[in-house]
C-alpha cells in the first residue's frame, strides 16, 4: 500500500504495547495502521487525529474497542489465514454496530468462501458452519508436511476438477445482509464432563459485565482427570483488580448459561498475555490458586464444623476455612451438585446448585441457615409479597410487578444488569402465602400493592416497572399512587397492553383457564415457567383434552407449570398459584384503566407481532405524557433474558441515571 501510493512505511524497531504504542502512533503521525485487536485494546483511549484508516484482524475485536477507534475514521475488520495469502474477506465497521458482533464481510476479488456443515454442505443464513476458502490465492500446502497438507487442503466440490479449498477450522455464519459473521474456532468447542461447550459463548456473557473489559476462557487440567473451566478477566478502566466481584460474575454466568458452562474459577489479571504477533497467548495464562495462603478462619460452632467437613470431603483437600471459596479451591458444577446433596442430607434444608453459586463459602451457607430461610417449614421462602431482589444501594428503588405467573423471580436477571446503586423489589401476589379468599376485584389488589410499596418507601418519588400482566398492574399502581398525592417519576412497561391483550374483552376465570390450555396445547406461547421467561418445554406436549373439560385443562396446565418449580413446591401450593394467576388475569380484563399523569417508557417485542407499533398506540389514551417506545428484536418470552434483557437494561439504566441527575421536587426520601 505504501509503495503504490508513495507513502512512508513505518516499522517499529521493537515490540510496542499499550501507552507506548499509542505514543508511537501519535509521534509519527501514522495515518494508516494494521493492528491485532488484542494490541489495539491495550492502547488507552485517546484522540489520534492523524490516524485516518485502521485495519484489524486475526481475532475478534471487542465491541467497546471497535466503537471508540472506528469513530471519525475508516475501520476495516479483515479476515484471512496465511494459507490463503492473508486477507480473504473484509467488512467496514463503524460505531453504528453498537455492542453487536462485527461481521468479517464478503470475499475479496478472485476468492471464494464457503460455510459448510460436517457433510460439506452449504449452511443456510443463521446456521453455523466451518469456513473453507478457495481461489487462486490459496497456498499449495505446507512445505515438507504432506500429511498436514492433505488434512487441510481438500478437494473443492463446488469448483472445477482439480480445484482445492482450505479448511480454516473457524466457525462462521452467513448473515441475512450477505456478510459473514465470525463465531470462533471450531477447536474451541470442547467437551467437559460429557458436555460440548463453546468457550466463546462464556466469554461473551462475562464481557457484558460493566466491570470487565476483556475475558479469556480455557479448560485446564492441572490435576490428572480434573478438567475445570477457568475464566481470566481484565477489569474495566477505573476498576481495581481487588474490586472485581468474582462471586457476582459466577452468579451472573449461572443466570445466563447452563450450569455445566459456569466457570469453576475466576482469575483477575491486569492484562491478558500476548504472543509476539499480538494474539492471545493461552499457554501463558496462569493456573488459578487452589488454596489460601493464610489458612483462613476456622469453624465457629458445631454446624460450621460439619459444613467444613463436607466441603473438605467433596473437594478432596486437607482443610477448608469458613471463608474459603468452594470454586477457588477447585470446585466445579459437578462437585457443587455433590456438595448440595451432602448438605441436604446433613441438614433439613432445600439447597439448590444455583444457591451455591451465590454463597460459595461455609460462612455464607451458615448465615443462610441462621436466617431460617432454608428450612423446609419455611415453604414461603421466595413467595413473600414484597421480594427483595436487591436491597443494597442508596438510590431510589425500582419496584417490579409480577407478570401473569404471580412471582417476580423473572426480574433476577434485571438485578444483575442494572447498576447496584438502585435497590430492586419484586411485588408478588399475597395470595401465594395466604389460603384465604382472593380479592374480590383488581382494585383491592392494587390497593394492597400500593400500600406495600409505600411501607417499603415511605415518601416519593416512586419508580415502577412491569412485564406482561405486570405492566398493566404497574400502570394501575402508578395511577393509585397519584390518587394518594404521591409523585411517580418512572413508569416502565415491558410488552403489555393497558388491558390483558389488545383485542381481549372481559374474561371469566373459565375462559382464562381455557386460553392457557389452548396456548399450551398449540405450543403457541406456552405457560410461562417459574422465572416467567419462556414457555415450558418439559411436559408441554399435553394429551388432548375434550373441549369444555375444565378439570382436564387444569391438570394439563398444572403439569406444565410443575416443571418450572423446585421439588419442595407442593402440589397444593402450585394449585393455589394457578388460582391466583387465573383470578388476576380475569380481573384485569374486566377493569377500565385509569389515566396516568406522566410519561411512559415502553419496551415492545417485535417477533410474532403483525403491528409492533400498535402497543404504543394503545397506551397513548391512558397516559397524559409521551410514550417513549423501544422495539426489541425478540419474542415476548425472550424479553427478560440474554441480549434483549441487556438492551432493555441499557435504556432503563440511562433513564434512571437521568432521573438521578435531573431536577427534583421538594419531597423527602426515606428508605
Amino acid at each position: 500500500m505504501a509503495l503504490l501510493s508513495g507513502a512512508c512505511l513505518v516499522l517499529p524497531d521493537r515490540s510496542l504495547v499499550g501507552e507506548e504504542l499509542g505514543d508511537f502512533l501519535a509521534d509519527r503521525a501514522i495515518s494508516h495502521a494494521h493492528l491485532p485487536p488484542a494490541l489495539l485494546a491495550g492502547i488507552p483511549f485517546r484522540p489520534l487525529p492523524a490516524l485516518r484508516s485502521l485495519m484489524v484482524g486475526a481475532e475478534a475485536c471487542p465491541p467497546d474497542v471497535r466503537a471508540f477507534w472506528s469513530a471519525g475514521r475508516l475501520m476495516v475488520n479483515a479476515y484471512g489465514p496465511t494459507e490463503a495469502t492473508v486477507d480473504s474477506c473484509f467488512a467496514v465497521c463503524g460505531p453504528e454496530l453498537g455492542t453487536g458482533p462485527a461481521p468479517i464481510g464478503r470475499p475479496v476479488f478472485n476468492t471464494r468462501v464457503y460455510a459448510l456443515d460436517e457433510a460439506l454442505r452449504p449452511v443456510v443464513p443463521g446456521v453455523p458452519g466451518e469456513l473453507y476458502i478457495a481461489g487462486p490465492g490459496l497456498a499449495r500446502g505446507y512445505l515438507g508436511r504432506p500429511d498436514l497438507t492433505a488434512g487441510r487442503f481438500v478437494a473443492d466440490p463446488f469448483g472445477n476438477p482439480g480445484d482445492r479449498m482450505y479448511r480454516t477450522g473457524d466457525l462462521a455464519t452467513w448473515r441475512r445482509d450477505g456478510q459473514l459473521e465470525f463465531l470462533g474456532r471450531a477447536d474451541h468447542q470442547v467437551k467437559v464432563r460429557g458436555y460440548r461447550i463453546e468457550l466463546g459463548e462464556i466469554e461473551n456473557v462475562l464481557t457484558t459485565h460493566p466491570d470487565i473489559a476483556r475475558t479469556a476462557v480455557i479448560v485446564r487440567e492441572d490435576r490428572p482427570g480434573d478438567q475445570r473451566i477457568v475464566a481470566y478477566v481484565v477489569p474495566a478502566d477505573g476498576v481495581d483488580e481487588d474490586g472485581v466481584d468474582t462471586t457476582g460474575l459466577r452468579v451472573r454466568a449461572a443466570g445466563e448459561l447452563p450450569e455445566y458452562m459456569v466457570p469453576s474459577a475466576f482469575v483477575v489479571l491486569d492484562r491478558l498475555p500476548l504472543t509476539p504477533n499480538g494474539k492471545l497467548d493461552r499457554r501463558a495464562l496462569p493456573a488459578p490458586p487452589t488454596d489460601r495462603a493464610d489458612g483462613g478462619r476456622g469453624p465457629r460452632d458445631a454446624r460450621e464444623e460439619v459444613l467444613c467437613a463436607l466441603f473438605t470431603e467433596v473437594l478432596g483437600v486437607e482443610r477448608v476455612g469458613i471463608d474459603d471459596n468452594f470454586f477457588d479451591l477447585g470446585g466445579h458444577s459437578l462437585l457443587a451438585t455433590r456438595l448440595a446433596d451432602r448438605i441436604r442430607g446433613a441438614f433439613p434444608v432445600e439447597l439448590s446448585l444455583r444457591d451455591l453459586f451465590g454463597m460459595p463459602t461455609v460462612a455464607e451457607v451458615s448465615a443462610w441457615l441462621d436466617a431460617g430461610t432454608a428450612v423446609p417449614g419455611s415453604a414461603d421462602r421466595g413467595l413473600e409479597p414484597l421480594l427483595r431482589l436487591r436491597s443494597t444501594g442508596d438510590g431510589v428503588p425500582l419496584f417490579c410487578v409480577h407478570p401473569s405467573v404471580p412471582l417476580s423471580w423473572c426480574y433476577t436477571g434485571l438485578a444483575g444488569e442494572l447498576e447496584p446503586v438502585w435497590p430492586l423489589y419484586g411485588l408478588q401476589s399475597p395470595g401465594l402465602t395466604d389460603d384465604g379468599p382472593l380479592p374480590a376485584g383488581l382494585d383491592a389488589l392494587i390497593d394492597d400493592y400500593t400500600t406495600r410499596i409505600q411501607q417499603a418507601w415511605a415518601f416519593g418519588p416512586y419508580r415502577l416497572l412491569g412485564y406482561s400482566l405486570g405492566g398493566t398492574l404497574a400502570h394501575a399502581i402508578a395511577a393509585r399512587l397519584q390518587d394518594r398525592g404521591e409523585e411517580v417519576e418512572l413508569l416502565a412497561v415491558l410488552d403489555a397492553y393497558p388491558g390483558v391483550e389488545a383485542e381481549a374483552g372481559p374474561l371469566d376465570e373459565e375462559q382464562v383457564l381455557a386460553r392457557l390450555y389452548a396456548d399450551l396445547a398449540q405450543d403457541a406461547s406456552g405457560v410461562p415457567d417459574a422465572a416467567g421467561t419462556g414457555p415450558r418445554t418439559a411436559g408441554a406436549a399435553a394429551d388432548p383434552v375434550v373441549p369444555g373439560d375444565l378439570a382436564g385443562q387444569r391438570a394439563a396446565v398444572l403439569a406444565s407449570l410443575r416443571a418450572g418449580f423446585p421439588e419442595g413446591f407442593t402440589d397444593a401450593r402450585l394449585s393455589r398459584m394457578l388460582d391466583v394467576m387465573v383470578h388476576a388475569v380475569a380481573a384485569g380484563s374486566r377493569r377500565e384503566p385509569s389515566p396516568f399523569k406522566g410519561d411512559l417508557l415502553l419496551f415492545t417485542s417485535t417477533r410474532g407481532r403483525a403491528e409492533p407499533g400498535a402497543m404504543a398506540d394503545a397506551w397513548r389514551p391512558v397516559v397524559t405524557g409521551t410514550v417513549e417506545s423501544h422495539q426489541v428484536d425478540c419474542t415476548h418470552d425472550e424479553l427478560l433474558g440474554g441480549d434483549p434483557l441487556r438492551e432493555v437494561a441499557g435504556a432503563l439504566g440511562r433513564r434512571l441515571r437521568d432521573l438521578d441527575t435531573g431536577p427534583r421536587s421538594g419531597s423527602g426520601r426515606r428508605r
